[in-house]
């Protein structure tokens, strides 16, 4: 699985096996400035960097202070993870491209790009939009008063309903995946690397990720009241009939006291 030739049709080749795939030649310093990271991670400065593990690199670009965009790095250590490459960056980058296509707010794919080597892919990447605001909790917690609290609530809810409507079954959705912004304009979901998409919207998709959301939002000790408040928004916004709503709260609760394996969240 690739995205589509048509979202990034620039071909970039640095040697060393390095080549990118990008949505418009502005993109070729980025992805430059990317494949050196990537390779020398110790360059990176705390100001840029996001997130640094063994399988991971996130790190940001642009001017500073006002970053730009955001890559997404996946080093492929062992021959197991490089033979499975395209569920890493080849998968975020197909799914972003498929979010942005059916009106989900989701970042931008600038594009994408690996290092093959010997014959293996050793690591591969997304070059996304950088997407500011606060994660959902965050933003829960800073609010004034009930009123903005509920606002916020809202928000949340409606960003499930394009997900809904998407066809979109996100299964990572935890609530640092929700970022909001100033302005509901602004708010955005992030953290595509496993998604399924159906041609038609199914209730009891969308009701399952919203258990599995409450599920990781109750670990952070939410204020009594809110996570409830929260799942009768969305019920509201998603239009549940009253005949419905016992039986998605019934997913839900299933969903809210264990999440499934990946490969089972893929295919609810």
């Amino acid at each position: 699985m690739k995205p589509p030739v048509e979202a990034c049709p620039e071909l970039l080749e640095l040697g060393s096996g390095i080549c990118w795939w990008l949505a418009d030649p502005c993109w070729r310093g980025a992805a430059r400035d990317a494949s050196r990271a990537i390779s020398e991670p110790g360059t990176l400065g705390p100001e840029r960097l996001l997130k640094a593990g063994l399988r991971r690199l996130v790190f940001t670009g642009g001017a500073p202070g006002a970053p730009g965009f955001v890559v997404k790095a996946f080093p492929l250590h062992g021959i197991r993870s490089r033979l499975k490459h395209r569920k890493y960056a080849v998968s975020e980058a197909h799914n972003l491209w498929q979010a942005r296509q059916r009106s989900v707010p989701a970042p931008v794919l600038h594009g994408w790009g690996r290092q093959r080597r010997r014959g293996t892919v050793r690591w591969n990447a997304v070059i996304i939009q950088y997407v500011g605001g606060r994660p959902f909790t965050d933003a829960l917690a800073a609010a004034e008063n009930d009123s903005a609290r509920a606002a916020l609530i809202t928000r949340c809810a409606l960003l499930f309903r394009a997900l809904f409507l998407a066809g979109c079954n996100h299964i990572d959705l935890r609530p640092e995946a929700v970022r909001l912004g100033s302005r509901a304009e602004e708010d955005a979901l992030i953290d595509f690397q496993y998604c399924t998409f159906r041609d038609e919207p199914r209730l009891a998709t969308i009701i399952a990720q919203a258990g599995h959301f409450t599920h990781w939002w109750e670990r952070e000790h939410p204020e009594p009241g809110w996570v409830e408040s929260w799942i009768d928004s969305l019920l509201d916004v998603l239009e549940v009939a009253p005949g419905e709503r016992q039986q998605a709260l019934s997913i839900l609760a299933a969903h809210r006291a264990r999440v499934p394996s990946i490969a089972e969240r893929l295919r609810q």
